[in-house]
């Protein structure tokens, strides 16, 4: 049986951790999608644009995609804090268990 305190935790990490990686897809899906459509105009105006593409477009496609790979990151370690604490309690619970057995 999950105790109170379980259930309030887990219902606090799993929706937090849903979000950040909804929001980490979201923010590589846009860096993606940016960067297919700007591409034909670098291209055809690329006299003109080749500075602007150093200076402006390659630091935001990069903080795009160091911004995706940081929420993922987050997520997936609030899910494994989340296993880690949980596992151990049940893991004393059950060798709790099996003493009180052994000494009937």
């Amino acid at each position: 049986m999950a105790s109170s305190s379980n259930v309030v935790l887990v219902s606090a990490l799993v929706p937090l951790g849903a979000t950040l990686l909804t929001l980490g897809s979201l923010t590589l899906t846009t860096t993606i999608v940016g960067l297919a459509l700007v591409t034909p105009l670098f291209v055809i105006f690329s006299p003109v644009l080749v500075p602007a593409l150093l200076l402006i477009a390659v630091p935001v496609a990069v903080a795009g995609f160091l911004t995706s790979g940081a929420l993922g990151i987050t997520s997936l370690s609030s899910f494994a804090w989340l296993a880690t604490f949980l596992r151990p309690r049940q893991a004393q619970k059950h060798t709790a268990l099996q003493a009180q057995q052994e000494t009937r």
